[in-house]
């Protein structure tokens, strides 16, 4: 396998704030958050050394944080502060296939126990997952996937719960 057989989908590098071992990932345009199904990845560093890890956990609140297995390496992306984050373009591929629509989709947004609307499509926008959620008179607004408006997402029973709303919808 050479480089142009990896598709870079994030970096690795600032710890500030991070939780006990963990790495501050940030994503590229490209990424999906399927993306961190494959557990072992390939960090290029930029004096061009690879090195092939274990992704151990991944933790997701204002940013995405990252665990490695292999405790050697979180020294060296700390000092070389930006490592690309790779994954194999086959892995790709077949993830884009298996998940070709997104989780959220179908979820019930409630807020003040009242039915919003429904997930209807979501896209990372460089910075965060924004929702788009589509009203029952087909109308549609954008949440932004962060603190400030969603409180909590129930994968099991597909309901986002978002709060400070009211300006969202009325734009």
């Amino acid at each position: 396998m050479t480089l142009d057989d990896l598709v870079s989908v994030g970096k690795l590098g600032n710890s500030n704030h991070a939780p006990e071992g963990y790495l501050r990932f940030q994503p590229n345009w490209n990424f999906h958050s399927y993306f961190f199904d494959i557990k072992d990845v390939f960090l290029v560093f930029t004096d061009h050394r690879v090195r092939y890890v274990t992704i151990e956990d991944v933790r997701v609140n204002k940013f995405f944080w990252i665990k490695i297995k292999e405790d050697d390496v979180v020294q060296e992306v700390i000092d070389s502060r930006s490592v690309q984050y790779r994954i194999p373009e086959s892995m790709v591929k077949n993830l884009r296939f298996k998940n070709d629509e997104n989780f959220l989709n179908g979820m019930k947004v409630i807020a003040d126990d009242q039915l919003l609307g429904v997930v209807t499509d979501s896209f990372y926008n460089g910075a965060h997952y924004t929702l788009i959620v589509t009203q029952d008179d087909e109308k549609e607004f954008m949440i932004p996937n962060v603190d400030r408006y969603i409180l909590s997402i129930d994968k099991q029973k597909k309901i986002i719960t978002a709060h400070n709303i009211q300006e969202l919808t009325d734009l």
